[in-house]
């Protein structure tokens, strides 16, 4: 949050394109800690490098009946409410336009096209719970935008230029 607004106070012509994680797991929060929780890493999507492979994912266990919805409802529940004040306060300080909204949602068990329950956000599944997702705008007065060239921040090792991105996405030529 520093960050960015020390970049909209630099670059006050300027939009800012930010995506926050959370909420996501691993979860935040007073009961994020009532039981191991598997991460993401390049050894496996469900566990960080040198975790116990042993330990199932938690929707796995959602499934499972080892832990139940309304747990994990509210391990989403204190996620948010940790991430909340983070997002409230660059709603007071950029200026311009704000539009908050997620990557997608999550099934809890709910029944898929051929009647199997869903969990997380499956692979190649279409359903309106994962594909429906919040989107709020702060409209503020419009900022007045200079055009230049982007400035691309990213933590990543390995980022591409904007333009080789939408080109190999096939958008541009």
């Amino acid at each position: 949050v520093d960050k960015v607004i020390g970049t909209a106070n630099k670059y006050e012509d300027k939009r800012i394109i930010l995506h926050m994680m959370q909420p996501h797991r691993p979860f935040l929060g007073e009961h994020a800690t009532e039981f191991a929780q598997t991460g993401f890493s390049r050894v496996g999507v469900n566990r960080a490098a040198g975790e116990d492979p042993d330990i199932p994912f938690w929707w796995n266990r959602l499934e499972d009946g080892e832990i139940n919805r309304k747990h994990v409802m509210r391990l989403y529940r204190d996620t948010l409410r940790t991430a909340l004040p983070h997002v409230q306060r660059l709603v007071d300080t950029l200026s311009g336009k704000t539009v908050i909204s997620a990557d997608h949602g999550n099934v809890f068990g709910d029944r898929g096209l051929f009647g199997q329950q869903l969990y997380g956000h499956p692979s190649y599944t279409h359903h309106r719970k994962l594909v429906t997702v919040p989107w709020l705008e702060i409209d503020k007065p419009r900022k007045k935008v200079v055009e230049g060239t982007a400035n691309v921040q990213s933590k990543r090792e390995h980022y591409r230029d904007a333009t080789d991105q939408l080109e190999a996405l096939g958008y541009v030529e």
